[in-house]
């Protein structure tokens, strides 16, 4: 049952809609660099025999392949670029705490 078989009048279907904090979290979700990745991992498993396909085990060992792979079968895919992204922020944040963890012991 979609919004329109529950609620058939324009009036009521704001209701129906998400709500902002759902929106918000929605898209906090779907930038975080792990998911991202291993979005990108199940794509290059998907065009790959079941012989060769990297297993999630040591994926970290693999993410230079993996990336690269993705590169050369999805050209204009903007995850690699939303990964890199988040793991710059996420990075830059990690080393903020640290300094300010570091500079606040004295």
């Amino acid at each position: 049952m979609g919004c329109d078989s529950l609620f058939p009048t324009l009036r009521s279907r704001p209701q129906c809609l998400p709500s902002r904090r759902y929106r918000t979290a929605k898209a906090l979700h779907s930038r975080n660099p792990s998911l991202i990745f291993y979005r990108i991992l199940d794509e290059v498993n998907a065009n790959r025999a079941a012989s060769q396909q990297i297993s999630f085990l040591f994926v970290n060992i693999r993410f230079g392949l993996v990336m690269s792979e993705h590169g050369k079968l999805f050209p204009r895919d903007p995850k690699r670029r939303q990964m890199k992204i988040s793991a710059g922020i996420g990075f830059s944040l990690a080393l903020i705490s640290f300094l300010a963890l570091a500079l606040g012991q004295h």
